[in-house]
Order: structure tokens, then sequence, then C-alpha cells
């Protein structure tokens, strides 16, 4: 299936323009764009194609989709369509934008459009901008391809405005020359999780044993008894029953507590310190494990957090 590829120049805050959608501050140097044109031609827009000297066949797109906004530089510069060489797709409420050959607008239903094109056969689908058609695609985004820049730009158009939250994968990242570095990034979406089932899944079973020596299995309960967290509801015993159960499910045991008479006795023993409540003995047969007393103040080394430091 075609993948939909977000390919965007960022600042290193994560916005793709200033407030009023400007550019001038990603103005890319010439050791750059020629990286870039030599692995992605079919990104440059057709009015500098001449000028940049790119000829080559389009490597990974041959659709484009846009924002209106992204579309309007274009129509400034005089031209039609800003990439004539790929199929574009504009998503705009406007229905006065000049009509050209491969341009299709979009005026409803933006998601369901990109799918289309993904069932479709060809090359990947690069989404060009803006921040606000991303946030719309946000679901069907597989892969971000950051083309990332050495500045900080305070504000401006983020890069998917009012996205979701959606976990993505570091690729690698690649340095570009002036600072700049291209890191792709792909989209980790997880398995819908399961639904809970009426039944526990298979794994050790609780038994209860009563005083008479009767025991049933988790398995063997009446429907409405405990599943331990599948979704129904144990009935309530009453006090008298409830005293008489006691828990033998594997992994758990369960020690009697030494009474209070028992509890003094040990500590009235001379060969035993004080311990803290329910503290093992080493001379005792019916001790209890628990925790051990807490060390001194002055045995415990403080922790102190290391420095951080700004790389520039």
């Amino acid at each position: 299936m075609r993948r939909l590829i977000y390919l965007v120049a960022v600042s290193a805050d994560g916005f793709i323009a200033d407030l009023e959608g400007g550019a001038d501050a990603f103005a890319p140097r010439p050791e750059t764009l020629e990286r870039q044109f030599r692995e992605y031609p079919e990104t440059c827009p057709a009015h500098a194609r001449d000028a940049l000297g790119v000829t080559a066949i389009p490597r990974h797109f041959d659709t484009v989709v846009m924002g209106s906004r992204t579309h309007l530089p274009a129509l400034e510069a005089g031209l039609a369509s800003g990439y004539p060489h790929l199929r574009q797709l504009v998503v705009t409420h406007r229905r006065d934008l000049p009509a050209a050959p491969g341009l299709t607008f979009v005026h409803e239903d933006p998601v369901g459009a990109v799918r289309a094109l993904k069932r479709e056969q060809g090359r990947d689908i690069w989404l060009c901008g803006g921040s606000d058609l991303a946030s719309q695609l946000a679901g069907e985004i597989d892969e971000l391809h950051l083309k990332v820049h050495p500045f900080l730009l305070g504000d401006g158009l983020p890069l998917a405005r009012r996205a979701p939250l959606t976990r993505m994968r570091l690729l690698g990242s690649e340095p570009l020359g002036a600072g700049m570095a291209a890191e792709p990034l792909r989209t980790t979406r997880p398995d819908p999780p399961d639904q809970p089932s009426t039944r526990s899944s298979p794994g050790p079973q609780c038994r209860t044993t009563s005083r008479a020596g009767t025991t049933r299995t988790q398995d063997e309960r009446p429907a409405g008894a405990c599943l331990h967290g599948v979704g129904q509801t144990r009935p309530r015993a009453p006090s008298r029953v409830r005293a008489r159960r006691r828990s033998t499910c594997p992994g758990a045991t369960r020690t009697r507590r030494p009474s209070s008479v028992e509890q003094a006795a040990r500590c009235r023993s001379s060969a035993v310190p004080r311990p803290w409540p329910c503290q093992a003995s080493s001379t005792s047969t019916n001790a209890v494990a628990s925790p051990q007393p807490p060390a001194s103040s002055a045995a415990i080394a403080p922790i102190r957090p290391g420095p951080l430091t700004t790389t520039r």
C-alpha cells in the first residue's frame, strides 16, 4: 500500500512557518538544496527547476497533497500550479481558485481522499503542508521526513496544529550541511487492545477451601463467581462464611499473625532486641518476614543530580 509521507522543513522548536505563514527564515543554502533535490527531485517547484538545473524524474512521490496556503505561492508567481510534474490535490474551502491540468480540489473529507489514494497503485504520497491539514491527516501519516534547521523560531505555525497524540520511531539522522539534519520518523500504531472476554484466560487457578474440606476451583464456580478482573462480580458471602474461607492461590501464602501476648514475650527477651512491627527474629520459629528498619541518616548518601549544559 502507498504511504503518506509528511516531508517538510521545520525549526529546532517544531515550527514550519511564522505566524503569518511566511517561510523566510527557512531560506535554504545552495549546498543543502543540491543534496535535497538529488534525493527528492520531485519536491523542486516548477518555477525553480530550470534555475537549479533539476531535470530528474520523480524518485519517491508521484502525488502531492497540500493546503490552500501552500498552493498560493505558485499562484502569486504566475503559475497555475506549483508541481505540474506531479498529481496535485489541494484541500481548500475556496471555490474561486483557477483549475489546471493534473490539479484536483478537495472541498470536503480529506481523510477519505487520502485513503482512496493509498488504495491506488503508484509511488508514495507527499504531504507538503500545512499545519492544519497535517493535523486533519495525522491518523493517515505513515512517516515524517523532517529537514531540521538549526535555529529556534520562538513562535509560529507548528508542525501539526491540534494533532492527536501520535507515537513515532526515529529511523535515523543524516547531516545535510549548514547545521541542518534530515530525520525520518515512522508512525508506530499498536494493535487495538483485545476486548475483555466473559471467561478468564488460562493460567493459575484460584480455589477456595472450606473448613469442611470441600474444594472448588475457579472453573467449577457458578455463573457470577469471581473471575479476577474479567468483568463479573462475586456475590458477598455472610460474615461467618467469609471468616472460614482462606485463599490458596499459587504464589500467595498466609501466615498466622502472632498474638499480642506472643509479640510482648519476644520484645521482653534479652537475647533479641525490640523488633519493628512484624520484624523477623532469628530465634523465633513463628517469625514473620518484614522490611528492615531504616539506616541512620549518616549512612545514607545524598543523591545529587548531574549538571545539564546547552550544546551549541
